[in-house]
């Protein structure tokens, strides 16, 4: 579709080629007559009318056309500042993007930082948030140090339980049933009783000392606080976890 300039431009470019024409067409068509004898010789204000106008008509387009190449130079100008400002709020648009997520992530840290407080002292939620932080996070920042605190606050209980059963003999089993003691976990000792304090005690001890009976029970060395692994080790022996939801 043509603009509202360009339907100006070519109309002036037609009417002043028109008066060009006409001016040189009147004074040719009146030369010819003349020497052909079929009419006087034309007036030199005439000729003057004639060539006058030819000349504002080669005016009109020589106007016409530094009009066009000064509007096309201002179209091009006028793209160039267009094209800088979408480079520009573009950038602008990025780098909110990376404030609003330093922002989300050093939120999150803090949340992080909360959360390993809790988990020492024996409270679930702590753990259950950095798992959250590990899995739901944006931030790879913030993923990675929940990873790292998890492992390491596991790795603190573990420790501590370790020390508690050092020197203790006996079957896995009986071993098992020392550690279901600080579960709380009353005799007889089953996998779905371990899974049922795993999934659901708000005490941190509770739970990693359920963690370690599950160990020896099942031979399967899963980490502390590595609850994703106990349901997946469910999911595939149904049976022994049944009654644990």
């Amino acid at each position: 579709m043509w603009s509202n300039s360009d339907l100006l431009q070519t109309a002036s470019f037609i009417i002043s080629g028109l008066l060009v024409l006409w001016g040189c067409l009147d004074v040719v068509l009146d030369e010819i007559a003349f020497r052909r004898k079929r009419a006087p010789a034309p007036s030199a204000r005439k000729r003057f009318g004639g060539f006058l106008v030819s000349v504002l008509g080669f005016a009109g387009i020589l106007v016409t056309w530094r009009n066009g190449a000064i509007s096309d130079a201002e179209q091009h100008s006028l793209k160039k500042r267009l094209a800088r400002l979408v480079a520009s709020e573009a950038e602008h648009r990025q780098l909110a993007a990376q404030v609003s997520a330093a922002e989300s992530a050093n939120v999150e840290l803090n949340q992080a930082a909360n959360a390993v407080a809790q988990a020492r002292v024996g409270i679930r939620d702590g753990i259950e948030t950095l798992d959250r932080l590990h899995r739901q996070s944006n931030s790879q920042q913030v993923q990675r140090r929940s990873q790292e605190l998890i492992a390491s606050v596991a790795s603190d209980y573990e420790a501590v339980f370790l020390r508690e059963v050092q020197g203790i003999k006996g079957t896995p089993r009986q071993r098992a049933e020392y550690y279901a003691t600080y579960a709380e976990i009353p005799p007889p000792i089953t996998i779905a009783k371990l899974v049922k304090t795993i999934r659901e005690s708000p005490n941190l001890a509770a739970v990693t000392a359920a963690f370690m009976a599950f160990r020896l029970l099942t031979s399967q060395q899963i980490r502390i606080f590595d609850f994703k692994s106990i349901e997946s080790w469910c999911h595939e022996n149904q049976s022994q976890c049944r009654g644990a939801a």
